[in-house]
């Protein structure tokens, strides 16, 4: 079937009129005609009795309008459903992030969020922030919430906070001690492929690299 031409038939019947239908589906009233008859031209079948007055359907064209009435309301349900998917009102949000940020700041936030939407269902998932990174790229997530990494040049991202890094250290150190100091004492690093431990590794590295 050809949606085309089934949607020109529609909207003549609809509008009660070629030249209202010919202007909202935006082509020339010709260009309707020709549609509406290819669809006859189709089923070999008369929809449309033609005289000068109002239009006026055949049994046949009865049919074809009930059914074509069902397709264009269930087409817009289909519109309205997938605007809401992706525009995050309605659905699953699958959010990945890392086990900090998962536990001490998402819980808020979601909480929120959830009271803005009530219909929007939150599934979270924890992991590295590369591994979550991974899981965006390949569509699994649809948000990832992690730390500062190397982004690939077709994801957008944002900063949305910019935390403060601590050093937590023995009470014998001085009140002040430079980042190059601290190369001569063992350090408690986050985890492998943690984002924050490449940072803070890569920040030692500036400091102590002669």
């Amino acid at each position: 079937m050809n949606f085309t031409h089934l949607k020109a038939f529609y909207s003549v019947v609809k509008y009660e009129s070629f030249t209202q239908a010919a202007r909202e589906l935006n082509v020339s009233q010709p260009t309707l005609s020709l549609q509406v008859q290819n669809l006859e031209k189709q089923y070999d079948i008369p929809l449309l009795k033609r005289s000068k007055k109002a239009i006026e359907l055949t049994d046949e064209g009865k049919l074809v309008f009930s059914y074509a009435q069902r397709i264009f309301a269930l087409a817009g349900e289909m519109e309205n459903k997938i605007e809401d998917i992706t525009s995050f009102k309605s659905g699953d949000l699958k959010i990945g992030s890392t086990p900090t940020l998962a536990h001490y700041m998402l819980p808020n936030l979601i909480l929120k969020l959830k009271e803005k939407n009530p219909e929007l269902k939150f599934q979270l998932y924890t992991g590295l922030s590369r591994e979550v990174l991974g899981k965006v790229l390949d569509f699994e997530y649809h948000v990832g919430i992690i730390g500062r990494v190397e982004y690939p040049s077709n994801v957008i991202y944002r900063e949305i906070i910019n935390p403060k890094l601590y050093f937590i250290t023995a009470d014998r150190m001085k009140d002040q001690i430079r980042l190059r100091d601290l190369s001569d004492y063992p350090i408690l690093f986050p985890e492998r492929g943690s984002a924050t431990r490449e940072y803070i590794i890569n920040e030692f590295q500036k400091k102590v690299s002669p």
